[in-house]
C-alpha cells in the first residue's frame, strides 16, 4: 500500500481534523496533501457543493417582546382559524409567562378540576425547580372551556 492509499484511510482526531496513517518516510512527498487535509474537517461523505447555513439571512438571538397590538392580532387569527388548542396555550403563555418547556408539560388536570377551569394554578418550573403560582384570566378560562 503506497502513501496515497494510506491517506484515504482516515480517522477522526482529537481536534476534529483528519489524521492519516502514512509513514514518516512519505512525508516529504505528501506534505501538500496533509496541509490540505488540516484545513478541512473530516466528513463521512465528501461533496463538492457547499451548502449555506440554515440560518443565513435570518435574525438570530433575543427578539423584542410582543406589543399588545401583536398579541391581539395573534389571538384574532387563532380564533378565525378555529385553532382552540393553540389559542388556549397562547393565552396561558401570556398569563403565566412560563417557559415553553413548562407550557407543553401542562396537562388538563393541572388546569381543570371536575369540568371547571381553576382560577389559580401552581406549576413547578423545570429549569429552576421552583413553584410558580399564577392566576388564569377570564378570557383564558373561556378559551380553555371551548
Amino acid at each position: 500500500m503506497n502513501g496515497i492509499q494510506k491517506l484515504n484511510v482516515q480517522s477522526r482526531g482529537k481536534a476534529g481534523r483528519c489524521d492519516s496513517f502514512a509513514s514518516p518516510t512519505d512525508r516529504p512527498a505528501l506534505r501538500r496533501v496533509w496541509s490540505a487535509q488540516r484545513r478541512r474537517p473530516c466528513s463521512t461523505h465528501s461533496s463538492n457543493s457547499k451548502s449555506a447555513p440554515w440560518n443565513k439571512g435570518r435574525l438570530t438571538g433575543q427578539k423584542r417582546p410582543l406589543k399588545p397590538k401583536d398579541g391581539w392580532a395573534i389571538r384574532v387569527r387563532l380564533q378565525l382559524q378555529h385553532r382552540r388548542r393553540d389559542l388556549a396555550l397562547f393565552n396561558l403563555a401570556v398569563d403565566s409567562k412560563l417557559r415553553g418547556c413548562d407550557l407543553v408539560r401542562l396537562q388538563v388536570n393541572d388546569v381543570c378540576v371536575g369540568g371547571q377551569v381553576r382560577d389559580r394554578i401552581t406549576v413547578i418550573q423545570k429549569k429552576t425547580g421552583r413553584p410558580v403560582q399564577y392566576e388564569i384570566t377570564e378570557q383564558t378560562r373561556a378559551s380553555i372551556r371551548d
